[in-house]
């Protein structure tokens, strides 16, 4: 594929997740409570779930890697948020709550990486 599609569907596509994150928010902290902290890992484990799913099934109907550009680069990428998470954990770390820092840090990372793989494997065994 050459680098033009790629790039515009990347770059399409991730408005659509950034928009999809801004609902997320809003619906998480601002209508149920919940902390930032709490909705951004909400928000990362349920798009890291979605690319693993994503990545099993396009491995099958996406020869040319446009769509999983458009979802995965795009889509997904908008709407995760590593930028966040690492800015939730320095902040937790600057209020001196660090146990509660390395564990959000540590959950993140292994919860994120988890529900990728249930994602992948989700897909790949339902579609042999």
């Amino acid at each position: 594929m050459s680098a033009l599609p790629l790039m515009l569907s990347s770059a399409l596509f991730g408005g659509v997740g950034a928009a999809m994150r801004a609902l997320m928010i809003l619906l998480c902290t601002e209508r149920r409570g919940l902390s930032m902290r709490w909705t951004i890992l909400i928000v990362n484990l349920t798009g890291s779930a979605c690319a693993g799913a994503c990545t099993a099934g396009f491995s099958r109907v996406d020869p040319n890697g446009i769509a999983h550009a458009a979802v995965i680069g795009g889509i997904l990428g908008g709407f995760t948020t590593f930028s966040s998470f690492a800015i939730e954990c320095i902040e937790q770390w600057q209020r001196g709550a660090r146990r509660r820092a390395a564990l959000y840090a540590v959950g993140s990372l292994l919860g994120c990486a988890a529900s990728a793989w249930l994602g992948f494997e989700g897909v790949r065994r339902m579609w042999p």
